[in-house]
């Protein structure tokens, strides 16, 4: 019997990513007051390089999730085979790293000690991969532990030891591993029994479909590393970075989709995706507001100094917006695909699929978006404008090649699953957020004091964030009949969590 519940799962997964982002600004915080800005930029940037060592790992999360959602015992064979793939990973990184440090001020060092993310990354995808197909509602939580291990441990390192960036790395690390733990202990029956090659086999012949969507991420994130060669500035970095994390917030919502994946693997009804949609926006019209309307004091909260970027968090946030709905459409997309379950299935059967139709339309627009930001940061830097004036031609070049990839998603998915939004209830979520955030946006900049002293301004910001957030779930309690139906939904599932 599956152990997959659409909703429950959703709901567990939301409330998991809702705390993940007070746990992950807090980190941001820790390390943004802690970290000079030339540190915090050098973290991003090695976040960015990280990705490239990590280019097989998709090979084995992709199709462990899929074969373990329909039944097959693959996963004794993938741990074994993610190991090996560690240590090519770290030989590419080597090598990316060796000629890297030859084009910025990093310490070598701190880059050679980053290795260290790369096992523990690995596994904690896979293992994650696998509960995602097995107890999405179970595993969901490593990614908690992973949060809060992760603030504990960047406390330790960075307030009681002082180990600065090295500190930032061990608290990564070790909280994947955490995680890890946390997963396998969930997972462990999935992982017994033999090692079986002609897994490894399938995998390595059709290694191009999980792999081609990952080089378009490989692409997507060149945009740190051209940034940082085109206008050697580590403080642009830091300041993209920082705003990234806030509109992320936005991002979050799509996390009420997290078990439709691995549903329409199993059983293939279209309709779970119908009512997710509408529930997607009921979050992210509001987190949308949300990080609209705090912008400033989120800003001023990780640090003072980075309230110059709140116009380049603006347009972020609609970037994420937009990001939000296009991986809900390309999960359901790649979740009703059956192709890799027929036997006879060619080369051109596997090409034709969405399993490369979906990433290579994502391809296409990351392309558009590195080449357009290299031709305007080559042509911009020699004037000399402010590192905040670049990093907001950066945002906006992230949002106008985004947006026409969403749309062209939505369509194939109206097609394929004959989709009909129901744009009443989204309208009243869309009316709730501006009336409720619109009142805070103004309240806020009348009446908030900006104290440097985080213990006595975020209790006061929170007087302002708590109570809008409230009177936007009342408002819509009040006035949409699927609100109330999401409601009673919740308390459903959350009985039958408990049996």
């Amino acid at each position: 019997m599956s152990e997959i519940r659409v909703t429950y799962s959703g709901l567990v997964a939301f409330a998991i990513g809702s705390s993940s982002i007070i746990t992950g600004l807090v980190f941001t915080m820790i390390i943004t007051r802690s970290l000079t800005l030339t540190e915090f930029g050098s973290w991003s940037i090695i976040g960015s390089l990280i990705v490239y060592p990590l280019v097989l790992g998709p090979i084995v999360w992709f199709w462990t999730t899929r074969e373990v959602a329909r039944g097959s015992e693959s996963g004794k064979t993938s741990t074994i085979t993610i190991s090996f793939f560690s240590l090519i990973g770290i030989a590419i990184y080597l090598l990316i790293i060796y000629f890297f440090n030859q084009t910025t001020e990093i310490e070598y060092f701190i880059l050679l000690f980053a290795l260290i993310l790369i096992p523990t990354e690995l596994f904690k995808q896979l293992f994650l991969s696998i509960g995602l197909a097995y107890k999405p509602h179970k595993s969901e939580i490593g990614v908690f532990i992973f949060e809060l291990s992760k603030i504990a441990l960047a406390v330790i390192f960075l307030y009681v030891f002082q180990m600065g960036l090295i500190g930032v790395i061990l608290a990564v690390s070790f909280s994947n591993a955490a995680a890890s733990i946390f997963v396998y202990l969930i997972i462990k029956e999935k992982i017994k029994g033999k090692f079986r090659i002609e897994y490894v086999k399938k995998w390595i012949k059709l290694f191009w479909i999980p792999i081609f969507p990952n080089l378009s991420n490989m692409i997507n994130n060149l945009d740190v590393i051209i940034f940082t060669v085109l206008t050697g500035s580590l403080g642009g970095v830091a300041y993209w970075a920082v705003s990234r994390a806030i509109a992320r917030i936005v991002h979050n919502s799509v996390k009420i989709n997290k078990a439709v994946y691995p549903k329409l693997l199993e059983c293939g009804r279209k309709e779970y995706l119908q009512d997710n949609i509408v529930r997607i926006s009921y979050f992210a019209f509001p987190l949308t507001a949300l990080s609209l309307a705090f912008a400033k004091p989120a800003l001023f909260a990780l640090n003072p100094g980075f309230i110059v970027a709140v116009p380049v968090i603006w347009i972020l946030v609609f970037s994420s917006f937009s990001k939000t709905f296009s991986d809900a459409f390309s999960q359901a997309l790649l979740g009703y695909e059956k192709v890799d379950i027929k036997k006879n299935a060619n080369f051109k059967d596997y090409f034709r699929s969405k399993l490369v139709v979906v990433p290579t339309l994502r391809a296409f627009q990351r392309l558009s978006y590195i080449s357009i930001l290299a031709f305007v940061l080559f042509f911009v830097s020699p004037w000399s404008p402010s590192e905040v004036e670049m990093v907001t031609y950066w945002a906006i070049i992230a949002l106008a090649t985004h947006i026409p990839l969403t749309f062209y998603l939505y369509i194939m998915v109206r097609k394929e699953f004959s989709l009909k939004i129901k744009w009443k209830p989204m309208l009243k979520y869309l009316a709730a957020s501006v009336l409720v955030f619109g009142i805070a946006f103004w309240s806020s900049d009348q009446y908030l004091k900006y104290d440097e002293s985080i213990f006595v301004f975020l209790p006061n910001l929170l007087m302002f964030v708590i109570p809008t957030i409230f009177g936007y779930f009342g408002l819509t309690y009040l006035v949409d009949k699927e609100t109330r139906k999401l409601c009673s939904a919740v308390f459903k599932e959350l009985k039958k969590g408990k049996k």
